[in-house]
């Protein structure tokens, strides 16, 4: 009886069983390939998307171009607290105008009064006369 190895036997075991190893790594081959087909995107679906993509980052960047020169133009707080300062200054104006204004109206109506009692004294000389 021949004495054998363990590298023997590995070998034979190897070469036994070989064809059904084979079909099995064949066959986990195949299966990975058909998943990763489906799981990833065809090189066509993806240079349109990444087209569309493109197209779109081309109109924000466009979008954010307007509405920065948009701000450039709007007031800064600094402008918008001076003119609310300005705004309360010429509150204070008004109301000191209308303050006169109402003190010459009275004036007006007490000069009409003593238009109005003139005019009727002398309707009335006019009317003995």
């Amino acid at each position: 009886m021949p004495v054998t190895t363990d590298g023997d036997a590995a070998m034979e075991w190897l070469l036994k069983w070989w064809p059904l190893l084979a079909s099995a790594i064949s066959a986990a081959a195949g299966w990975a390939y058909w998943s990763l087909q489906r799981k990833l995107v065809p090189r066509e679906e993806f240079a349109a998307a990444l087209e569309q993509m493109r197209a779109s980052d081309d109109a924000l960047e466009e979008r954010v171009m307007r509405v920065e020169l948009e701000i450039r133009h709007m007031p800064t707080r600094e402008d918008v607290t001076a003119l609310g300062n300005r705004i309360a200054g010429l509150t204070g104006d008004i109301r000191m105008m209308s303050a006169r204004v109402d003190g010459v109206y009275e004036m007006l109506e007490r000069m009409d009064r003593q238009f109005n009692l003139l005019l009727e004294h002398h309707m009335k000389d006019d009317g003995d006369g």
